[in-house]
């Protein structure tokens, strides 16, 4: 691939220029700190998203869609909350609220929606995985999977002539991503996601998980199960997207589904024959989600 490289002093300094970075939206920044506190409630929650009638709005279609199967229609946030439960509904208001988060002026609507679709898709395997293994983190594998690939976004916004061509090279298979970023960028798009999170001032593990996801060994022994969780459920979403060839990284991502066996207290669950049914389940809902979120999506350019 013919790509001029850039300075990678100047790329590291548009990085360093926090006045410049995109800022995540009030609300869910809100959200974000909501749905890893222990101590919030629904009445925290619903405060939350109460003060964003858009969100509002997109929470109650979303409780009221195929997606979530209620029998009875819901017409109201305290509602939707009692019969989804205060988990899905962070689960939806994080989802939705991230199409805000992936805005980016003058970079391609399909690319936003391609990159918008694996985050939403590893966030939901992750989640599936930590619930099948009972693991506590579930709500940090959904957040961590939604912003993961924040670094790809930061390239494309602020270098969108040289990551274009990079990213078309990186969807034949024919070439490792990380090593054609670190060529053009002088960094890869997990040096990048790591300062974005630390930028939004997002929990240590976000950061962890961002900068791990495609080496999780040499994440730190408080995010390292968090950190294969969502390395593993990196590699399966773009296996149920079809928008990658994945095949000589699926037995990697099973060796990691292999360690978090060895942690978790159903490790049946997570072996190949476990997990097939998860990954038909997460790609049908990953569908449905774009449906329902079909009209936040044309609100917001995608």
């Amino acid at each position: 691939m013919e790509v001029t490289k850039l300075d990678p002093v100047a790329v590291r300094a548009c990085l360093a220029r926090r006045q410049s970075l995109p800022t995540l939206p009030d609300t869910f920044e809100k959200l974000t700190r909501v749905s890893t506190d222990p101590n919030a409630n629904l009445v925290d929650l619903a405060e939350i998203i109460s003060r964003d009638p858009v969100l509002t709005a997109n929470v109650l279609r979303a409780a009221n869609s195929a997606y979530m199967g209620l029998r009875e229609r819901v017409n109201d946030l305290s509602s939707a909350i009692f019969y989804l439960g205060m988990a899905e509904v962070k689960h939806i208001a994080l989802s939705v609220g991230s199409f805000d988060v992936f805005k980016v002026k003058g970079v391609s609507s399909e690319f936003l929606k391609d990159v918008w679709r694996h985050s939403l898709t590893t966030a939901l395997i992750g989640k599936q995985i930590a619930r099948s293994a009972r693991f506590n983190f579930a709500d940090e594998a959904y957040l961590s999977g939604l912003l993961h690939d924040m670094g790809k976004l930061f390239f494309a916004s602020f270098y969108t002539s040289a990551y274009g061509p990079l990213c078309a090279e990186v969807a034949t298979g024919n070439s490792d991503g990380l090593k054609l970023e670190q060529n053009v960028f002088g960094m890869t798009h997990l040096d990048a996601a790591r300062d974005l999170c630390e930028h939004w001032r997002l929990p240590p593990y976000a950061s962890q998980v961002a900068v791990n996801h495609h080496d999780p060994s040499q994440a730190t022994a408080d995010a390292s199960t968090l950190s294969l969780c969502v390395a593993a459920s990196n590699i399966l979403a773009h296996q149920v997207l079809g928008d990658r060839p994945v095949e000589p990284m699926l037995p990697q991502a099973y060796k990691w589904l292999e360690q978090l066996s060895a942690a978790g207290n159903h490790p049946e669950l997570l072996s190949p024959a476990g997990m097939d049914p998860i990954l038909k389940l997460e790609a049908e809902r990953v569908k449905r989600f774009e449906e329902m979120a079909g009209g936040s999506g044309s609100s917001s350019g995608h």
